[in-house]
């Protein structure tokens, strides 16, 4: 179970679909442990991306690009 609510990120595309970078707009709040995070294209084409993050204090510190897609 991830603790934690609120965090939301903006994320930035290439014109192949593929993220070229991740900006936390919300660090939220109350988060122990490092959350599950799901990239979910709503057009179906996409596959593969993996982003993942930091825990600092109770909010989201950092976030990384681990497969563009």
């Amino acid at each position: 179970m991830t603790s934690g609510e609120g965090a939301s990120f903006k994320l930035e595309f290439d014109n192949y679909g593929r993220i070229t970078n991740v900006t936390i707009d919300n660090p939220g709040l109350y988060y122990v442990d490092i959350p599950a995070l799901s990239v979910v294209d709503s057009s179906g084409r996409g596959q593969g991306a993996l982003i993942s993050c930091t825990v600092s204090g109770d909010s989201i510190y950092t976030v990384s690009i681990e497969n563009p897609g």
